[in-house]
């Protein structure tokens, strides 16, 4: 709620001193015009400054309340079935991660069949590998180190059982990913440089084990925190007294 405050009085006070810098700049004969017009900008500056940092801290705020939410979820599932304690969860994602890179790196995506559902590895051997190949395109990708796992949505699309069950998690590692055309050697995209790289990744709960199902960009993470808000939310109006005497 704060932030949401911050944002809305940073905002009003850009278009305020937008509106009136007219208005001041013609009241205001007696000083240097130029200068007054740059200490208008300057501070037009400034308060942008203020909304992308209260933007980002509110979407951090999110994806920290997911995170938290998330795991209370898994703790309490985690006495139903050890694969949902949150550090066998991560040591599975940390597999996945480096054999999934390990295939990009190699194109050949069955060497990650059993960390991918069958669906999800085929589809990024005809769909990506096979044509990057035919193009004469590599991807070079190679995981130094995952900085951080985070939960950010638990899906179960039915109750009664902990199977199909989905996990959303942001992945942030320091590792070297780009692609670059075989023959001219030029980069056609990412940098040839070790760099933290953060992507969102969903996880499936097929015959006992977590299979990645989907990779995101990080960008999608603030959707799934305030996705993971709102089914909790609901859920949590479902089981109110009210609702159940209703």
């Amino acid at each position: 709620m704060t932030t949401r405050i911050v944002t809305f009085s940073a905002y009003a006070a850009v278009m305020t001193m937008t509106m009136s810098a007219p208005a001041l700049a013609a009241e205001a004969s007696s000083l240097d015009a130029g200068f007054f017009v740059s200490l208008i900008a300057r501070i037009a500056v400034a308060c942008a400054g203020l909304l992308l940092m209260a933007s980002l801290f509110d979407n951090s705020s999110s994806q920290q309340e997911a995170a938290e939410l998330t795991h209370q979820e898994l703790d309490n599932l985690a006495r139903e079935d050890a694969q949902f304690r949150w550090e066998h969860i991560e040591d599975r994602v940390s597999e996945c991660f480096g054999r999934v890179h390990n295939a990009w790196g190699k194109s050949d995506m069955s060497l990650a069949k059993d960390a991918m559902t069958s669906w999800y590895w085929q589809n990024q051997q005809l769909n990506f590998v096979n044509e990057w190949s035919r193009q004469g395109i590599k991807n070079v990708c190679h995981v130094d180190t995952i900085n951080s796992i985070t939960p950010l949505l638990l899906h179960r699309p039915n109750e009664k059982t902990l199977e199909d069950a989905r996990l959303v998690v942001r992945v942030n590692a320091l590792m070297l990913d780009y692609l670059v055309h075989s023959e001219s050697q030029t980069i056609l995209a990412g940098v040839e440089d070790y760099r933290d790289i953060e992507t969102v990744w969903t996880l499936t709960h097929l015959d006992g084990e977590w299979k990645v199902c989907d990779i995101e960009d990080s960008s999608v993470a603030e959707d799934y925190a305030n996705a993971c808000r709102e089914t909790i939310q609901s859920r949590s109006h479902m089981d109110s007294p009210n609702q159940l005497h209703a």
